[in-house]
């Protein structure tokens, strides 16, 4: 389906959008009615200070498991939105979407997040009655102790007023407005969501390509180094065996000088025949395997090759 025929079918779909406040008999998604349910179980044992600022950033201390919506909608407010969600949900898996449990979709292959929001009124701060007793018994103590610290008392309060904020893109914001509710740009909301799951489509086949020309390269990279590694050990390799046969060479100079002495002895031949066999064996183009010393490994580093007797034990 090419990406044209599944803008007309989501334009079509957010043309058709009809949102109404369910009851408590409607049915709604599972996920939503998950979502219910845990963040009414997440209250048993969570309170919440429902006037404190909660435009403080809570990225680094959300804590593991609060449900989606608890901190950021009012128990008023929740029933309304979770409608909202609703609507959404289900206009998105009649377009082939999916649903996930932390209220995230899948759209066309890729994860699309929003975030809902209830806004909040500033108001005065009236203080409790524990606030203004920690006030009198400071005023009490500082008149004895210079050392004692005035209670930090907030100035203002921040509560939930009712309009709800949902948010796409960063930055952009659809909301309640003193002219228009929200449920009115339910349309616009799904347009938004289907671009965005584009938008995070091209951008995660941009990684995958850069991720791909990167690992290539590594590739190539390491195939050189490999290859120039084997390239380094067979040259070591021939230094090595063209030793091996300098030494060879050497011994026959030797063997062909005491060869031509005058009247050689019996013991004389037999040692030249000994020698031509070490010859043989040091010789890298023969490779002769001695009865005694074995075959000699000529591509190895001369420390490697040293003769070496053997230590007596009697073990």
């Amino acid at each position: 389906m090419t990406v044209h025929i599944i803008k007309q079918k989501v334009i079509s779909a957010a043309q058709k959008i009809i949102f109404n406040l369910s009851d408590e008999s409607t049915i709604l998604h599972p996920v939503l009615k998950a979502n219910k349910a845990k963040i009414n179980s997440w209250k048993k044992d969570h309170k919440r200070d429902i006037s404190a600022s909660r435009k403080r950033d809570r990225y680094y201390s959300i804590p593991k498991g609060e449900p989606p919506l608890y901190y950021d909608i009012s128990d008023e407010s929740l029933p309304r939105v979770h409608c909202l969600i609703d609507t959404l949900f289900k206009c998105v898996e009649s377009l082939g979407g999916k649903t996930n449990d932390d209220l995230s979709l899948e759209i066309r292959g890729e994860t699309v997040t929003f975030k809902v929001i209830e806004s909040e009124s500033k108001i005065v701060h009236v203080k409790t009655k524990e606030e203004l007793r920690e006030l009198e018994k400071y005023e009490k103590e500082k008149q004895k102790y210079k050392w004692v610290s005035k209670p930090q008392i907030r100035s203002w309060d921040y509560i939930f007023n009712g309009k709800i904020k949902l948010c796409v893109f960063e930055g952009k914001y659809y909301k309640d407005t003193n002219t228009s509710l929200i449920e009115n740009q339910l349309g616009n909301i799904l347009i938004d969501l289907y671009e965005k799951s584009e938008i995070i489509k091209v951008e995660r086949k941009k990684r995958e390509e850069e991720e791909r020309r990167c690992e290539e390269e590594r590739r190539k990279k390491e195939e050189l180094r490999q290859r120039r590694d084997n390239e380094i050990d067979r040259t070591i390799a021939l230094v090595n065996e063209a030793e091996d046969f300098a030494v060879a060479c050497k011994i026959r100079k030797y063997i062909e000088a005491v060869s031509s002495k005058p009247n050689l002895t019996d013991e004389d031949k037999k040692w030249i025949e000994w020698a031509k066999n070490k010859t043989d064996w040091y010789d890298p183009t023969v490779k002769l395997n001695d009865d005694l010393l074995g075959e000699r490994e000529h591509s190895k580093d001369e420390e490697s090759k040293k003769l070496k007797k053997s230590r007596y034990s009697w073990w």
